[in-house]
């Protein structure tokens, strides 16, 4: 089933686009394509609206093609402007051809990526830019408070400031049932500059099926090279500006360390 030249007002906002809603063989499943554009437009009624013409079902269809180019998104109450997205995922494949989410505050974030989930190989690059690290600090909050709380601890300092993430996954040349993953975050910022990055071998079953807990625990090491002008900013982000005295000047710190995600006992 599929609206084509569709012309419609959902909760409001006037969108422009195409639908379309296909049940192919058994093994072939559900897929789904939109390309949807409009000025302003409340995802959260757009969901529902396309759940409603695929009927009741328990999971995500099988395969998606996604088309966004809205100027102002609403979703969960919070406003994104622009909001542009082409994305597609199967099952041999997911990608992301391109992503740029704004918000009221200028915050903007952009980035690509493609992903092989029968060789399990792939790389995702996500950039973010703010007129302030408190910027770019309120957008990493929801998926990482402690990190954000230690951002927050820093003296603030006028700037704009960038954000970098790199994931790369390529094969084990040793184990066949793992992968190789690597994930490089860079920090541009008036109180802090440096890099962070995380290596794993990750089950290729949980990859393959995206199963996020499985990911998270596996054993994993942190390499982290990190420098401020500023020698208090970098003791508050560790947590050491109370126990250390002074840090008027120049500061660095270098680290690196192995640990294991959270495992389920008894």
């Amino acid at each position: 089933m599929a609206i084509e030249a569709m012309k419609a007002e959902i909760d409001g906002g006037a969108v422009e686009g195409r639908i379309a809603v296909s049940h192919q063989s058994p093994n072939s499943g559900s897929r789904v394509d939109a390309e949807l554009k409009a000025e302003r437009l409340d995802l959260d009624a757009a969901t529902a609206l396309a759940r409603s013409l695929a009927g009741p079902q328990a999971e995500w269809p099988d395969e998606v093609q996604l088309s966004l180019d809205i100027g102002q998104a609403i979703s969960g109450g919070q406003e994104l402007r622009p909001l542009v997205a082409k994305l597609g995922y199967g099952p041999k494949t997911i990608r992301l051809d391109q992503l740029k989410i704004g918000d009221a505050s200028n915050v903007m974030m952009e980035g690509t990526g493609s992903f092989d989930r029968v060789n399990t190989t792939g790389r995702l690059a996500l950039n973010s830019s703010a007129a302030s690290l408190g910027q770019i600090t309120a957008l990493i909050a929801p998926l990482a408070p402690a990190v954000a709380s230690r951002l927050n601890a820093m003296e603030a300092s006028p700037g704009s400031a960038r954000l970098k993430l790199t994931l790369d996954v390529d094969k084990n040349a040793e184990r066949a049932d793992r992968a190789n993953a690597r994930v490089a975050l860079e920090l541009d910022a008036p109180q802090l500059k440096g890099m962070a990055t995380i290596t794993a071998k990750p089950e290729v079953a949980a990859m393959r099926g995206i199963d996020l807990a499985a990911l998270q625990r596996g054993e994993f090491s942190i390499e982290s090279k990190l420098s401020s002008e500023r020698g208090r900013s970098l003791l508050a982000l560790l947590g050491l500006d109370r126990a250390i005295a002074g840090g008027e000047g120049a500061a660095q710190f270098e680290d690196r360390w192995r640990g294991y995600g959270a495992r389920r006992c008894g």
